[in-house]
């Protein structure tokens, strides 16, 4: 009976890891604190949103939620001015969300959390020194879209805890474009709209470099 359950306890974590995104054959940085608290959303670094800036990632996709269920633009406003990640989750969680936002979030928070990424070079270094460990947002408060939860309130991998790690799949991914130097076209095309750009500027051309400063310095055109 109980080699029966060991393999049973084997077969769902295999099944957990292909939904996770992970190998089971790599070590796991299984919940984002401590040394890598700079991947959590909640981590204190600036990312810009059609044109604003704000303190968090977290900020901003709350922001990105609000305006596009047509918040009153004072709405948006207070939560990207909130004291800190957690208020502006608070306030994200009084919105009535907009009939697409299942269909559109992975998007928002793809392109918010590649900004981050991509505007600081000691966040980057940090992702890429997770080398090719499993990155899963496990957590103790029951998230189990980005994240993944439960098995004693750690969400840390037992065959109890579930979740689709939707965060730590973007991040794994968003660590591929950064080792490939794939990221900083991915990173122009998707914070700054460079079709609807080109078509109003149409003199410039398309090159990485010298768009990668020009937006730099003028990231609200």
């Amino acid at each position: 009976m109980r080699s029966i359950n060991a393999e049973a306890e084997i077969i769902a974590l295999k099944r957990k890891a292909a939904s996770w995104g992970v190998n089971e054959n790599e070590e796991s940085i299984s919940g984002f604190s401590g040394r890598w608290e700079a991947l959590s959303n909640w981590f204190a670094a600036t990312v810009m949103w059609r044109g604003e800036f704000y303190p968090s990632v977290e900020h901003g996709y709350q922001a990105a939620k609000a305006a596009a269920g047509g918040a009153q633009p004072d709405t948006v406003d207070a939560i990207r001015k909130a004291g800190s990640p957690k208020e502006a989750h608070a306030l994200g969680q009084k919105l009535s969300l907009p009939p697409d936002w299942e269909r559109r979030k992975v998007g928002v928070m793809e392109a918010l959390v590649r900004d981050k990424f991509r505007r600081d070079a000691a966040l980057r270094d940090r992702l890429l020194k997770s080398g090719v460990k499993n990155l899963i947002a496990a957590n103790g408060w029951g998230e189990t879209f980005w994240g993944v939860s439960g098995g004693g309130g750690g969400g840390g991998g037992g065959s109890s805890t579930s979740g689709s790690n939707q965060l730590g799949k973007l991040l794994m991914s968003l660590r591929a474009e950064v080792a490939s130097g794939a990221d900083v076209e991915l990173w122009l095309e998707s914070t700054f709209e460079l079709e609807v750009f080109f078509s109003q500027y149409p003199l410039l051309k398309k090159n990485t470099c010298e768009l990668e400063v020009f937006f730099s310095q003028y990231p609200s055109l």
